[in-house]
C-alpha cells in the first residue's frame, strides 16, 4: 500500500462553512429525506498560486467543478510530503519525486489534486450549518446526515475501470487515486504506474485525490485524457476527433472576418450545429460525449450570452442537428445509436420542451441533418450506411409523416447536410468518399430531382454543412483535412462559384454553416485536440 498523500483534508471541517478556502456548497444533500439545495455552487478563479500551481493544473481543477456542479477545490498545492507539495521541498527518498516521470517538469510545482463531494460527508446536525436552508423545517429528532456517496462513487468507478484495463492508456500519465466506488466504509485506489490496487484515509470517502506524473503537470492533454475518463467515455470516444469551437462571420456584401472568434473553450465537444431564428438571433449546439447537448445564443446585436445552457442530457447522443420555423420556434434533434432520432423544441418565448420526441426509430442511423421551410413545415433527413439518405417531414401543424422517403439511395455517403431557401425548395447534400460532394433538389411541391449534382469534387473531403439565404443564394461549407475549411455558393441564376479557402486550419473537423436573416451568415468550426 502506497503511503496517503491525499489526507490533508481534515475528516471533518467545522459548519461546513469553508473547505479550504472554498465556500461549502453541496449540490444535493439529504437531511432526514429532505433534498437541501445551497443557493450557489463553488465556482472557479484564476490561478490563485502560480508560484505553485501550473495553469494547466488550475485549468484542471476548473473543468473538475464543471463535470459536477456543487463539487469543490480541496487543494491541489500543501506543504507536506508527496505530490501535493513540488519536488524541489520534497525530501530525495520521498516516493512521489524518485521515478524517472517525477524527475522531470518543474521542481516548484505540486502535482495532485483533491476533489471534494460535500454530500459524501455524513455530518451530524451540529456539524452542518443550515443557514442557507432557512425556512426549511426539519424533523426536531434529526441527529446526523446520511453520506451520498452516489457521485463520488460514478467518477472514482470510472477511473478504477480504466486503471484496470490494459487496453486504456489515457491515465499512463497519472500516478494514483483514491476514492470511494461503492458505499462501504473502504477507500478504494488504483496505482497507475504500477498496476495494483491502494488505498488511504477514511478522508477519501469524500473526496478523489489524483496524483498525476510531475513531467505531466504542464500538459494539458494528460488532463484532457483524465478528463475524458471521468465524463464515462470509452476509448474510441477519447479517440476521436474532439476540441473547442469557433465561429466566423460573411457579412451581407459577402466578405468573411479575417479571423474567428473562440465561442466555446471546450475540448470535449464532437459535434456542432446552429441555426437562426427570424428575430436575427444565433443558436449554437454542441455535443459532448457523456454530458449531452448544450446551447449558447448570440443576441441580434452580435453579442453571445455568457453561459451555455443544457439543453438535452443524454450522454448517449452521437449527432446533433437543429432547424427553425418562421413562427419563432427553435427544434433540435438528437440521435441516439440503436434507439434512433428524437427532437425537443423551444417555443417563440424560449422555452424548451421538458421531453422530446421520437422522430425516427431506426437506430442504424449515422449521421442527422435537418432544415425549416418557409411555409413552417420542416424535413428531417437521416443517413442510413449501405442505403442512403432518407427524409422524414413534419406539418405545418405539428404532425410528424408516417413514414420516410428514399431520397437519395448513395450506400456509401458519409456525411450529409441541408438547407431550405425562400422559393421553398430544399436541398440535400451528400458526401461520398473519394467523389466528393452532391447536392440534389427537392422541389417547393415536395418532389426530389431524379438526379444528384456533382458540386464539389474533392474527394478528401471529410464534412459538409450548408445553409440557404434570404436573397436565394446556397452555400455550402466543405471540411479538408490538414487544408481547413472551404467555402462555395449558388448563385439565383442556379451556377457554383469556385471554392474559395476561409479557414487555414488544418485540425477542423467538423463544421455548421448558418444564414442570419440580416444576409449576414456564420460558419463555425470545431478543431480537434485529440
Amino acid at each position: 500500500m502506497r503511503p496517503s498523500t491525499g489526507g490533508s483534508i481534515s475528516a471533518k471541517t467545522p459548519r461546513l462553512t469553508v473547505l479550504r478556502g472554498v465556500a461549502a456548497a453541496a449540490s444535493v444533500m439529504l437531511f432526514a429525506g429532505i433534498a437541501l439545495v445551497p443557493a450557489a455552487p463553488a465556482s472557479a478563479a484564476d490561478n490563485p498560486n502560480p508560484a505553485r500551481i501550473t495553469d494547466a493544473s488550475w485549468w484542471l481543477m476548473e473543468e473538475l467543478l464543471k463535470l459536477d456542479p456543487g463539487t469543490q477545490n480541496g487543494g491541489i498545492y500543501f506543504d507536506k510530503p508527496g505530490y501535493h507539495n513540488t519536488r524541489a521541498a520534497n525530501d530525495p527518498n520521498n516516493y512521489s519525486v524518485r521515478d524517472a516521470e517525477d524527475q522531470g517538469g518543474p521542481s516548484d510545482k505540486a502535482a495532485a489534486y483533491d476533489w471534494t463531494f460535500p454530500e459524501a460527508q455524513g455530518l451530524t446536525a451540529d456539524d452542518i450549518d443550515l443557514s442557507a436552508y432557512a425556512g426549511r423545517p426539519l424533523a426536531s429528532d434529526v441527529q446526523a446526515l446520511s453520506p451520498d456517496y452516489s457521485n463520488i462513487a460514478r467518477f472514482s468507478s470510472r477511473l478504477l475501470a480504466s486503471g484496470k484495463d490494459p487496453n486504456d492508456p489515457r491515465l499512463n500519465g497519472w500516478r494514483e487515486f483514491y476514492g470511494q466506488t461503492d458505499s462501504d466504509s473502504t477507500v478504494e485506489g488504483w496505482d497507475f504506474r504500477y498496476d495494483y490496487a491502494v488505498s488511504s484515509g477514511s478522508s477519501h470517502l469524500w473526496h478523489i485525490h489524483l496524483s498525476e506524473d510531475r513531467d505531466k503537470v504542464t500538459s494539458y492533454d494528460n488532463k484532457r485524457a483524465l478528463l475524458s475518463v471521468l465524463r464515462g467515455e470509452t476509448v474510441e470516444q477519447w479517440g476521436a476527433p474532439h476540441g473547442p469551437m469557433y465561429d466566423r462571420t460573411r457579412s451581407a456584401s459577402g466578405s468573411w472576418a479575417s479571423s474567428s472568434v473562440l465561442i466555446e473553450n471546450n475540448n470535449a465537444i464532437t459535434r456542432t450545429a446552429a441555426v437562426a431564428l427570424p428575430n436575427g438571433t444565433l443558436h449554437g449546439f454542441n455535443l459532448i460525449p457523456g454530458s449531452g447537448t448544450w446551447t449558447r445564443a448570440r443576441s441580434a446585436a452580435g453579442v453571445w450570452a455568457a453561459n451555455a445552457t443544457h439543453v438535452d442530457t443524454n450522454g448517449s447522443v452521437t449527432d446533433i442537428a437543429a432547424a427553425s420555423l418562421p413562427d419563432g420556434t427553435l427544434h433540435l434533434f438528437v440521435l441516439v445509436p440503436g434507439s434512433g432520432t428524437w427532437t425537443r423544441a423551444r417555443s417563440a418565448a424560449g422555452v424548451w420542451a421538458a421531453n422530446a420526441t421520437h422522430v425516427d426509430t431506426n437506430g442504424s442511423v449515422t449521421d442527422i441533418a435537418a432544415t425549416g421551410l418557409p411555409d413552417g413545415t420542416m424535413q428531417l433527413s437521416v443517413l442510413v450506411p449501405g442505403s442512403g439518405t432518407w427524409t422524414r417531414a413534419r406539418s405545418a401543424s405539428g404532425v410528424w409523416a408516417a413514414n420516410a422517403v428514399h431520397a437519395d439511395t448513395n450506400g456509401s455517403v458519409t456525411d450529409i447536410a441541408a438547407a431550405a431557401l425562400p422559393d421553398g425548395t430544399m436541398h440535400l447534400f451528400v458526401l461520398v468518399p473519394g467523389s466528393g460532394t452532391w447536392a440534389r433538389a427537392r422541389s417547393a411541391a415536395g418532389v426530389w430531382a431524379a438526379n444528384a449534382t456533382h458540386v464539389d469534387t474533392n474527394g478528401s473531403v471529410i464534412a459538409v454543412s450548408a445553409a440557404g439565404l434570404g436573397d436565394g443564394t446556397l452555400h455550402l461549407t466543405v471540411t479538408v483535412p490538414n487544408a481547413g475549411v472551404w467555402h462555395r455558393y449558388r448563385t439565383l441564376s442556379g451556377s457554383w462559384a469556385t471554392n474559395r479557402q476561409i479557414d487555414t486550419n488544418g485540425r477542423i473537423f467538423h463544421t455548421y454553416t448558418a444564414a442570419l436573416p440580416d444576409r449576414t451568415m456564420h460558419v463555425g468550426v470545431l478543431v480537434n485536440t485529440a
